[in-house]
């Protein structure tokens, strides 16, 4: 009996311990999903991460593209202008996105704006085959006075230990003719800091600095994803931004359309809606399971 007994008490014992095993397993599974860059979360391609270019954008589309995302320009150069957290204001009668106090004076300052699983990419101009050493400053008032006292030098455009990479297989054609020397700063999920200051000392009295504004990848997905249900171009079929162009950028543009595009009746005969400009989507149409279910849910809510 006594034997019994202990051998219960050791088989709960195991079953426990077996539980709570799992439960941790789960918890760390869990804990790298969420601080993690994932292919097919955040970008299919290298690794989970989207490359962005210091310089903005090039007048070429990415040749991995549905929705004419133009290619990144990554030249990091003296004689080229990057914002660097100087105040700009804006004329509300003329600029459409002029709102709040960047409409009087002194403005709003302006930022290089990114976002979580993101590479900034800094690389040489064409022809430059000398490497340039990347530093991080502190704060704004470092990086206006360029004061590198409190710098910290992250890269090197010619011999980073960060994620290098042959221009040649690299399906977002980084730059058309472009140096291969190049330095990318990785933003992670975790990243600490909303906003980063990057310089060049031998540049940085001729403009080679830049201020960054990190947003969180998730929250801009999923706003843009939910914009792209209600979006105007359901109606007249431009879910892929060809009819008009758009100047939204990544994360958005890829969420906005691809979520546009999915519930988008693209398998419905051809009866013109799309030149007229009045189709509608799968969650508008009470026919379609999507939008039986939703409005279905909708009168549950006003019951």
């Amino acid at each position: 009996s006594s034997l019994s007994f202990i051998l219960i008490l050791s088989f709960q014992s195991i079953m426990y311990l077996t539980l709570a095993a799992a439960i941790l397993l789960i918890g760390a599974a869990s804990a790298q999903t969420k601080d993690s860059c994932i292919p097919g979360r955040h970008f299919n391609d290298e690794d989970g991460y989207f490359i962005s270019g210091v310089a903005g954008l090039s007048t070429e589309v990415a040749l991995d593209t549905d929705h004419g995302q133009k290619a990144p320009n990554s030249t990091w150069a003296t004689g080229l202008t990057y914002p660097a957290g100087e105040n700009v204001q804006c004329d509300p009668e003329t600029d459409r996105g002029c709102r709040g106090a960047c409409g009087v004076a002194p403005g709003c300052p302006q930022y290089y704006s990114t976002h979580t699983c993101s590479l900034l990419q800094f690389c040489n101009a064409p022809g430059n085959m000398e490497g340039q050493d990347i530093y991080q400053l502190p704060s704004q008032a470092a990086l206006d006075a360029c004061d590198f006292s409190g710098a910290t030098m992250v890269g090197n455009t010619a011999t980073s230990d960060q994620r290098r990479r042959d221009l040649k297989q690299n399906n977002r054609k980084l730059q058309a003719g472009g140096s291969s020397l190049c330095y990318e700063f990785p933003f992670e999920v975790d990243h600490e800091l909303t906003e980063y200051f990057f310089s060049s000392m031998e540049g940085c009295s001729a403009g080679q600095k830049v201020a960054v504004q990190v947003n969180d990848f998730d929250e801009t997905a999923d706003a843009c994803s939910r914009i792209g249900e209600t979006t105007s171009r359901l109606q007249n079929c431009d879910c892929r931004l060809q009819k008009k162009p758009s100047t939204l950028g990544e994360p958005c543009r890829t969420e906005f359309s691809d979520r546009c595009f999915e519930i988008m009746q693209t398998d419905r005969p051809d009866d013109g809606c799309c030149d007229r400009g009045d189709c509608i989507s799968t969650v508008q149409d009470f026919n379609h399971p999507d939008g039986n279910k939703q409005e279905l849910d909708r009168r549950e809510l006003c019951d």
